[in-house]
């Protein structure tokens, strides 16, 4: 199985870099919906950073690291696969798979610990930015826990009927604060990217 990747500082593949270009380009290009983009915030880790530098570059715009956007913490289980979980600390996960929201990672964060960050951290950057058009590039958890907080997201964790939160995927929010979504106008996009290339 895949390893969790969490805070490890992950690169991204040849692909993955690719695939950024892409969606840089694609938004350079006037990409619809969306009007220009005033300001970039990118999880601090090293594979959003690289994920923002292309965008940024293409956009000519600054980015702002922001350690609330980073993915869940996953403590001691980092780097591991979901089997190898289950091989040395099985108790633990039984545990976590009970109550996948309030249970920690052993040594990291729960997801509703995730979910506070995020929510907040995204307040924060929005406050500072009325009206102006914020893009967070961030990661798969902490992206699953801004859309629960707008009522967007009701998969619960593991659940395997939960849609792939694909690289590079571009979801537009037309929000008033954290509190309060306007409405969706995009969810999930991989429109940037060539058939092959969606992963």
């Amino acid at each position: 199985g895949r390893r969790a990747q969490g805070h490890a500082p992950v690169p991204l593949t040849d692909q993955g870099h690719e695939q950024a270009r892409l969606l840089g380009q694609y938004l350079a290009n006037g990409a619809q919906p969306s009007r220009l983009i005033d300001v970039i915030y990118c999880s601090d880790l090293l594979r959003c950073r690289q994920t923002a530098a292309p965008i940024a570059a293409a956009l000519d715009l600054p980015v702002t690291y922001d350690r609330a956007l980073r993915e869940i913490d996953l403590g001691n289980w980092q780097g591991l696969t979901f089997d190898e979980w289950r091989q040395y600390d099985a108790d633990n996960l039984e545990q976590l798979m009970a109550d996948p929201v309030n249970v920690p990672y052993p040594g990291g964060e729960s997801r509703a610990d995730l979910s506070r960050r995020v929510v907040t951290g995204v307040a924060r950057i929005l406050d500072q930015h009325p009206g102006q058009h914020v893009l967070l590039v961030t990661h798969g958890g902490s992206y699953r826990a801004l859309l629960r907080q707008y009522g967007l997201w009701d998969h619960p964790p593991f659940s395997r009927e939960s849609p792939s939160v694909r690289n590079t995927a571009r979801t537009v929010l037309r929000v008033d604060g954290v509190d309060h979504l306007l409405e969706p106008l995009l969810m999930l996009d991989t429109a940037h990217l060539p058939p092959a290339m969606v992963t």
